[in-house]
């Protein structure tokens, strides 16, 4: 409803859809960007970019003109044409080549806002959000190319490589979890708990991060399909943390190589 209200106002400063459309308007028309590309910075919001590329698609890919003339002869392409990009590969290889072309678009990035909800069954502000998956993968994020599949079922989020041999690029899976409103103070000391177990325990390439990649921890397993505890480094930060400058995740990345790994939580522990 409030969004709604807000798309009415007929006052452009305050109607963000009109900027938009303006922003699109005339980088089309005066700089001859015709490309409008939507980058989705979560799994969640794919769908939302598919809709978007359909529904802008649908809207301005007409056979007529503005005054109802059949045009179709005439090959006449006015306007912008809209794309997105949501996995993490074909993102990652899309931005070097803006970064470094004469690119001919304009790029939205979206991404989900998370507000801070005091879980039913944790009390502390450093908690991870539904850090035993009890909600399915509510409030995780992942990152994951198309030979690797992340799935629930019953508490227990799992990860699975889908090929026998995965070709170059080396393929990746990352189940993280930021922006979920939770503090680490100043002063104190924390690290991550993970209890998880593979069906193949020479698999190297398992990390575990906590905010940076400074604090990368590797994974070794001991036995295939045991249930092992891990911990990270620790870390005690100079100021507090938290939204965007907290992240906690899982990194899986390997060549030639099929494994499932099942993972029962990841919790942030106050030491």
């Amino acid at each position: 409803k409030d969004m709604d209200l807000a798309l009415k106002n007929t006052d452009i400063h305050n109607n963000i859809a009109a900027q938009n459309a303006l922003i699109h308007y005339l980088l089309d028309t005066k700089k001859g960007k015709n490309l409008s590309v939507m980058m989705p910075y979560s799994s969640r919001l794919k769908y939302v970019s598919d809709w978007y590329v359909q529904l802008w698609a649908e809207s301005l890919g007409k056979n007529k003109d503005k005054d109802g003339n059949d045009i179709t002869d005439k090959l006449v392409k006015t306007g912008v044409v809209p794309t997105s990009f949501t996995d993490t590969m074909t993102k990652a290889n899309f931005a070097e080549q803006y970064m470094y072309t004469d690119d001919e678009g304009n790029i939205s990035y979206v991404r989900r806002e998370y507000t801070w909800e005091k879980p039913a069954n944790r009390e502390n502000e450093w908690d991870l959000m539904n850090d035993d998956f009890n909600d399915g993968l509510t409030y995780w994020n992942l990152e994951e190319n198309g030979n690797v599949e992340i799935t629930e079922q019953d508490g227990i989020a799992t990860i699975k490589a889908l090929k026998d041999e995965c070709k170059e690029p080396d393929w990746k899976a990352q189940l993280q979890q930021n922006n979920t409103g939770n503090v680490l103070k100043a002063g104190e000391t924390y690290y991550v708990e993970v209890k998880a177990k593979v069906d193949d325990p020479s698999v190297r390439t398992l990390r575990l991060e906590f905010c940076g990649d400074k604090r990368k921890t590797d994974m070794i397993f001991e036995e295939a399909n045991e249930w092992q505890i891990f911990k990270s480094q620790e870390y005690t930060p100079e100021a507090d943390v938290t939204g965007g400058g907290l992240r906690v995740g899982l990194l899986l990345a390997e060549y030639n190589v099929r494994y499932t790994m099942d993972v029962d939580y990841i919790r942030i522990v106050k030491k």
